[in-house]
């Protein structure tokens, strides 16, 4: 539906393709990708084109329920990225954390206290890790159909289990080594 409004308007406004692809700064044949259908214009690029056609966002955009289904997934998945970068940054200071942590330990001549120290910090990371799974859950578990978000999903779960991996595995380690069974 979309193609068709951007089309004809485009030909109310007697513009050939190219005059319009010179305006937005794309290329010809993007512009005919759009009046087809298979392919969409960005967000600031249909605001561009709204000003130019003069005619509302809302008359370019609600009508086309696959245009509203490409916005919705463009910005789940933006949302996504952003959310994973951020479990990303964590997970990765947690185990970066977790491992000078117990290489500190490992430094100490009074290993025992330096466990007893360590300990309740990576209990305290594992909590963390346990509410950022729990907060995020809808996000990073529900099943989705689209490629890019399914490989941000995957991505995402993959550090979060990396972390709970490396923070439990440690933790395993200084109970442990709290107890007289390993020596570190």
């Amino acid at each position: 539906m979309l193609g068709n409004i951007l089309k004809m308007r485009r030909n109310e406004l007697q513009l050939t393709q190219q005059q319009v692809a010179d305006y937005l700064f794309v290329s010809r044949q993007t512009v005919s990708s759009w009046e087809t259908g298979n392919s969409f214009p960005d967000v600031p690029t249909l605001i561009k084109i709204s000003d130019y056609y003069q005619i509302s966002l809302d008359a370019l955009m609600k009508g086309d329920e696959k245009y509203m289904k490409k916005l919705k997934q463009d910005v789940t998945l933006f949302n996504l990225v952003q959310q994973g970068v951020f479990i990303g940054i964590i997970s990765f200071t947690t185990i970066i954390g977790s491992i000078a942590g117990f290489i500190n330990v490992i430094r100490q001549t009074e290993i025992f206290e330096a466990i007893i120290l360590v300990i309740p910090l990576q209990l305290a990371q594992l909590i963390f890790l346990f509410w950022i799974t729990i907060y995020y859950k809808e996000d990073f578990y529900q099943p989705v159909s689209e490629r890019k978000l399914l490989i941000s999903q995957r991505m995402i779960q993959g550090m979060i289990f990396l972390s709970f991996l490396v923070v439990f595995t440690l933790l395993v380690i200084y109970f442990l080594a709290a107890f007289g069974i390993i020596k570190i």
